[in-house]
């Protein structure tokens, strides 16, 4: 069978007949297949005849003909079986999807269209760089942590400038969770301790017992020393 010869189809010879479902909607058969319907069309006061890819009239390139009668849309829709007018399933299916195809390069030229690509890129490539940027603070070591190698947290003349007067409540924070998150695996898993939170001592244990003390220093400011 060809599709550029529609009279190359044998079943256009075969039987035809059709369908009404209802009043105002038949299918249209061709040899117990369905290749299209007729439809009546309040818009068009008419008869409508479409093929395979209609949808209920929704696609005006799918309708081939009309009729003011129902018998007469009959016949004419059997005509352009015969005829070749009427495509069959698989030509009408081809045309739909070249129609999509042209509908979509021509939609994608439009000035708004091209303005929504690229805020979803826009958008992809912001939600790319945060994800990336959390997973290097997820791995990146506490600071609290860091200070605490640098600096002698017990030493009250720190804690009396104001430089580390205003980070104690966010190094409090960060150490407050930092201690529950690791309970919270131990407690769970008791064995493996999460990446973010390693240290140079390996133990777990000996992990959370340090952040123990270090939040002790920073929670009375100065009172104790790291061990």
């Amino acid at each position: 069978m060809s599709l550029q010869n529609p009279h190359a189809d044998p079943r256009r010879k075969a039987r035809v007949h059709v369908d009404f479902r209802s009043g105002r909607i038949g299918s249209l058969v061709v040899d117990g297949v369905t290749w299209g319907a007729i439809e009546w069309s309040e818009k068009r006061g008419a008869w409508c005849i479409e093929d395979a890819e209609g949808q209920c009239l929704r696609h005006a390139s799918s309708i081939h003909g009309q009729a003011a009668a129902k018998a007469e849309a009959v016949a004419v829709a059997e005509q352009m079986v015969r005829d070749g007018t009427m495509p069959s399933p698989e030509e009408a299916a081809r045309r739909r999807r070249e129609e999509r195809r042209r509908e979509q390069e021509k939609r994608a030229k439009r000035p708004s269209e091209i303005r929504r690509k690229q805020e979803r890129a826009e958008r992809n490539r912001l939600f790319r760089e945060s994800m990336e940027a959390e997973s290097a603070a997820n791995e990146a070591p506490p600071f609290f942590g860091l200070l605490a190698e640098a600096f002698d947290l017990a030493d009250p003349d720190l804690w009396r400038g104001n430089s580390f007067a205003m980070l104690r409540p966010r190094l409090l924070i960060e150490a407050r969770a930092f201690i529950a998150e690791l309970e919270r695996e131990l407690h769970a898993q008791g064995i493996i301790t999460p990446k973010k939170y390693r240290s140079s001592d390996p133990e777990i244990e000996q992990v959370l017992a340090r952040a123990h003390k270090i939040f002790a220093l920073l929670d009375n400011a100065g009172i104790g020393k790291v061990q």
